[in-house]
């Protein structure tokens, strides 16, 4: 007859040391320490989210503003291939209908006073004020190209 030797470190039955039973019982994170760590990065998500939302907004309102920029630098090329003259006072403007100028959809234009774009293409210049999502941008055209340029704001 054989008989097994049981220790200390062994488990009653003979099975398993008592150390591999004690460590595989701790190898799991339990659900107050999964809440814990959930909960901290809601917090982190709720003050990162807001702002990432913020810098995309901003980096749209960017690229609309360079869009209308671009049109409008452009009034004084379609005078010119038009052959006739271009009087800009605000935007949408019904009296614009027949000229191929937009702005990005919800801006708004408008001038203190009237903007010519003779035939020829050269401006009169002026100042005219573009808004949208609750910004204003004021730009100078300076004669005779009229280049809208933001470092002159």
């Amino acid at each position: 007859m054989h008989h097994r030797k049981t220790t200390s470190a062994m488990y009653p039955n003979g099975n398993l040391p008592l150390r591999a039973l004690r460590c595989r019982a701790q190898s799991g994170f339990t659900l107050l320490e999964i809440l814990v760590v959930l909960f901290v990065l809601a917090i982190i998500a709720s003050l990162a989210v807001p702002r990432v939302t913020a810098i995309y907004d901003a980096g749209e309102w960017r690229l609309e503003r360079d869009e209308a920029l671009s049109r409008l630098g452009s009034l004084g090329f379609i005078a010119f291939n038009r052959g006739s003259e271009i009087e800009l006072t605000r935007y949408p403007d019904p009296g614009l209908k027949d000229i191929p100028f937009s702005l990005p959809e919800g801006w708004t234009l408008t001038t203190e006073v009237p903007v010519y774009y003779n035939f020829n293409g050269i401006c009169s210049g002026g100042v005219v004020t573009l808004f949208s999502r609750g910004r204003t941008l004021k730009l100078e055209l300076a004669p005779p190209f009229c280049r809208p340029d933001l470092n002159a704001s």
